[in-house]
């Protein structure tokens, strides 16, 4: 996912774009994504420090639900999803990444 594009893409190992699931509401500062069957996972910095910045996303309908309080400005987090949990990385403070 490219910031500003609002869109997920999907590709191959080969790097063959096979799919693509646009966001609702847009979501432009994202940072990371990652999904399982049924969702895609999306770190963003939209809001900045004024609103939440971690949604799960259906990969059905593309409706983005807000998952956490947590306000993490600057360049949100990295995220990875296996097993059934959601892993992330401290948040930033800057926007050069976490620190």
């Amino acid at each position: 996912m490219q910031q500003s594009t609002n869109t997920i893409f999907r590709t191959n190992l080969s790097g063959t774009i096979t799919g693509s699931r646009a966001l609702s509401p847009n979501r432009n500062h994202t940072t990371s994504v990652d999904g399982d069957g049924a969702n895609y996972y999306v770190s963003d910095y939209t809001s900045n420090t004024s609103g939440p910045d971690l949604y799960r996303v259906d990969k059905t309908t593309g409706a983005a639900v807000n998952m956490s309080t947590d306000v993490a400005a600057f360049g949100g987090y990295p995220i990875d999803v296996r097993d059934g949990n959601l892993y992330r990385t401290e948040t930033s403070t800057t926007y050069t990444g976490p620190t």
